[in-house]
């Protein structure tokens, strides 16, 4: 019964991924049409960071390097998923970002405490980060399940899907 289980989960998986692949290629991506996002996304950052020099009075600014190109990297992948492009200084934006931060600061290279240990995650939820796993995990399918709905709404199925989610 495992057996069939994990030869389903793996057809479900091959199914996902070559779908995807193929909607992405669609959109343009790894195409011309990736590079026209990224070359838009790149003449952002620097009208942001002449901005940041003008406010200045045209000499130096300081700049926190750390996340300064995540944003232009972020909409980028964006565009893909959601046909949506936010401003360097917009709440969703930032949210986003710092639940992704969050979670890549809290994954392990060498794979979470719980995931070798799986009865971790039900005797010791905390010390083994079973639950801030949780807890970042469900923050985010929150914010992706609020931009679904979103296209739902404005769904119109006679028209070209703009992004991944319409495709889905």
């Amino acid at each position: 019964k495992l057996i069939c289980h994990l030869f389903i989960f793996a057809e479900f998986w091959q199914t996902q991924h070559r779908f995807i692949l193929r909607q992405l290629k669609d959109f343009g991506f790894a195409r011309k049409g990736m590079c026209e996002i990224v070359e838009n996304e790149a003449e952002f950052c620097l009208n942001d960071f002449r901005k940041l020099i003008a406010q200045n009075g045209g000499k130096c600014a300081s700049v926190f390097m750390p996340n300064v190109l995540a944003s232009y990297i972020l909409n980028t992948i964006w565009q893909f998923m959601a046909s949506i492009r936010y401003d360097v200084d917009n709440s969703e934006l930032k949210h986003l970002q710092t639940m992704l931060s969050d979670l890549f600061k809290s994954i392990d290279m060498k794979g979470a405490l719980f995931s070798h240990f799986p009865i971790l995650q039900y005797i010791a939820p905390v010390a083994s980060g079973y639950k801030s796993y949780v807890t970042f995990h469900n923050n985010l399918y929150a914010f992706i399940r609020k931009e679904v709905e979103s296209h739902k709404r404005n769904f119109n199925p006679s028209d070209e899907p703009r992004d991944l989610i319409e495709a889905y």
